[in-house]
């Protein structure tokens, strides 16, 4: 919510921008639902920082993460630390944005791992800058709890999170995390209850749609799902993410001939920097049992693996999709191994679809394939 907000008041004069400022802040707390309490409100309406020039950076840094340009926001909020040094929200936002890079494909190189553990470093250093200059920042602990959790440490993660959730209730990044444990942990129409919740909250943000979509396809209820993702899609046309999640609720449906078409508009509508989701395509094409498509896809993905990070989460899809067992499984043995040293994967979110057999994949009810699914839950409980 306060995103959506800082955006739509960025476009007035900053020339007075600390009463902008106390606006922005009196419209979150106005916002929110009833019920919050005295302490979060005072955080809320509390100055971010004493800089005019720090805090209009930071609000070009969420005006870029609107339209999706992580790298410049991350840009933009360095220039703002180095202006306030002391604002411990701008530190909080970039270790966020730092996480979620971590398996978004920021990451250029091809399967560097000491890229990404430097950025899994960085975001770590940011998120506890920012919680030694606020112990009760929400949003920091949100971004501890991402990295514990992209690098297989779930119940440091789930700690993180509660506690992210116990200061900040009603923020819409933390509440979106808090729908995700209640996933993991079985707690299904929970779930699904915030993530209707946060549509109705945030009804214009693209995540609100793509968070209720996956949650919902990876309990396996495809059925909640579909109606939600045809919406999205409609007032999305040209997602990408959300065109393909369209495709693939079709196929938790069961109806491959409706699936198809998305799958087709969402391969059209791929650029370079959203070639990572061709990984899913390749499995998508695969599982409908268009296989010349799932190869065709493939040979485009390793071209465009030599400049770009593909993790062993996503090839383990890629391998699956074009009727390859035996290199999936070879794959899928070197996450595992990634997974039990706690490296994180850029194809983090493949491995979680995968453990569960989201897609009732036959290939990964074999024993051979079950062993290493069971290890993935070993890791996730054990730390």
């Amino acid at each position: 919510k306060g995103t959506e907000l800082w955006s739509r008041t960025y476009s007035r004069d900053l020339k007075d921008v600390f009463a902008i400022q106390s606006e922005i802040a009196t419209a979150i707390s106005a916002s929110l639902e009833t019920g919050v309490q005295p302490a979060e409100r005072a955080r809320l309406e509390k100055p971010l920082t004493d800089s005019p020039g720090a805090y209009a950076l930071f609000l070009q840094a969420t005006d870029l993460l609107n339209s999706g340009d992580t790298a410049g926001a991350i840009a933009l909020l360095d220039r703002a630390i180095a202006l306030d040094p002391e604002f411990a929200m701008a530190y909080a936002l970039k270790a966020l944005l730092e996480a979620s890079s971590l398996v978004n494909g920021v990451v250029v190189a091809p399967d560097d791992p000491a890229a990404l553990h430097e950025l899994e470093r960085s975001a770590l250093e940011d998120a506890d800058h920012a919680l030694k200059l606020d112990h009760n920042l929400g949003v920091a602990w949100l971004a501890r709890a991402s990295v514990n959790g992209l690098s297989w440490h779930w119940n440091e993660a789930r700690n993180a999170k509660a506690r992210a959730l116990e200061l900040s209730p009603n923020d819409v990044n933390v509440l979106r995390e808090d729908v995700v444990t209640k996933a993991e942990t079985g707690e299904i129409d929970e779930a699904m209850r915030l993530a209707r919740r946060l549509l109705v909250l945030n009804p214009n943000d693209v995540n609100s749609y793509t968070n209720l979509i996956l949650v919902a396809d990876y309990m396996k209820r495809p059925e909640e799902a579909l109606p939600i993702a045809q919406q999205a899609v409609e007032r999305f046309p040209g997602n990408t993410f959300l065109v393909a999640l369209l495709g693939y609720t079709q196929i938790g449906m069961g109806d491959y001939a409706a699936a198809e078409p998305y799958l087709r508009r969402a391969e059209q509508l791929m650029t370079d920097e959203t070639g990572q989701y061709r990984m899913a395509l390749i499995y998508g094409y695969g599982l409908i049992g268009h296989h010349d498509d799932a190869m065709r896809v493939f040979r485009q993905v390793q071209t465009w693996a030599k400049t770009h990070s593909v993790g062993a989460g996503d090839w383990v899809q890629a391998y699956l999709g074009i009727g390859q067992p035996d290199e999936a499984y070879k794959w899928l043995t070197r996450a595992i191994e990634r997974a039990e040293r706690h490296e994180i994967d850029p194809g983090y979110f493949a491995l979680t679809f995968i453990k569960e057999n989201v897609h009732n994949d036959p290939v990964l009810e074999q024993p051979r394939f079950r062993k290493l699914r069971e290890r993935l839950d070993v890791i996730a409980t054990s730390d």
